[in-house]
């Protein structure tokens, strides 16, 4: 009796949530659209989970927005019309890489979505006073698990909890969420919607959150990587041939971004750096002419093509 009774609570508060969402919608799409849900491009985890009671959970806008020009839902687990629905607005989870190289623990932070239970917050603002333990959500890089609470924000304060481990509970011991080579597995498990598989599969692929492997320049500047030196600006480097020859061209250094990643390390694209500098380039290319490259002078000695050896 006490098991239906407590099924009887979730169910009403799984109709209660989904009702909430679907007339907020409906009614004022605006009141969904709450600002600090957005998330930053530094968000590293992408993919999806899968409650059994609650279908598909995003991990970031990028799962359904897959061309993001156009900034609508795709088609697909995002049940979107690619362009022609609603809009899409920045949101996602993020881990602390930059502890693993020394086995530490790295803490999660963001927002998760599902289209029936709303916002699944991993940030500790909304992590406080849980059910036992630690609360905020973290994973032990030297093992690969992950503890602590995740929550429904849609639930009153103090309920819609998620826990992501507990091997104390028998038939979940060492069956808790982890990550492997930035790949997450296992499963995480609710009182109010169940069990959440974070490695489903889709059309027999599997879709699970994954860790990238990448490395942006807003991860950097969100601590998750560090700035090599600027390198300076050279002829080779700031003159393109014939439109640049015998001009002069203001052109600022060269740097690139190291991020710590599951898989080692990443490094971003070419980054300006530095004050402006005037290159003068000069009239012959001097990556074939000889030349320096760092002054635009040098010899003016061709050199030989490779059907010329």
């Amino acid at each position: 009796m006490k098991n239906f009774f407590m099924y009887k609570i979730v169910g009403s508060w799984v109709i209660f949530g989904t009702a909430f969402f679907v007339i907020a919608y409906f009614v004022n799409e605006g009141s969904l659209k709450v600002p600090i849900v957005y998330a930053t491009k530094s968000e590293n985890i992408s993919g999806w989970g899968r409650g059994h009671s609650i279908g598909w959970i995003s991990f970031n806008s990028t799962d359904c927005d897959q061309n993001p020009e156009n900034n609508f839902y795709d088609t697909g687990k995002c049940k979107g019309g690619n362009g022609i629905t609603m809009q899409v607005k920045g949101y996602g989870v993020n881990v602390d890489t930059t502890t693993k190289k020394d086995g530490g623990k790295g803490d999660f932070l963001g927002y998760a979505w599902n289209p029936m239970v709303g916002w699944i917050s991993f940030n500790p603002v909304h992590l406080t006073n849980c059910p036992s333990g630690i609360c905020k959500a973290q994973v032990d890089w030297g093992t690969g698990k992950v503890t602590g609470w995740a929550r429904m924000t849609v639930y009153p304060a103090g309920s819609g909890w998620i826990k992501l481990s507990d091997d104390t509970i028998t038939g979940w011991t060492g069956k808790g969420v982890k990550i492997v080579n930035g790949n997450f597995s296992g499963s995480a498990y609710s009182d109010f919607i169940g069990r959440i598989d974070f490695d489903p599969k889709y059309n027999n692929s599997p879709v699970g959150p994954t860790i990238s492997s990448t490395c942006t320049p807003d991860m950097v500047n969100a601590g998750n990587g560090s700035w090599g030196s600027c390198l300076a600006p050279t002829v080779l480097s700031a003159c393109f041939y014939p439109e640049d020859k015998s001009t002069n061209k203001v052109v600022r250094g060269t740097r690139y971004g190291i991020c710590s990643t599951p898989t080692g390390t990443a490094t971003t694209g070419p980054q300006e750096c530095g004050p402006d500098v005037t290159i003068s380039c000069p009239e012959e290319n001097p990556a074939i002419s000889g030349g320096s490259g760092s002054g635009g002078s040098g010899s003016t000695t061709k050199k030989k093509r490779f059907w010329q050896f």
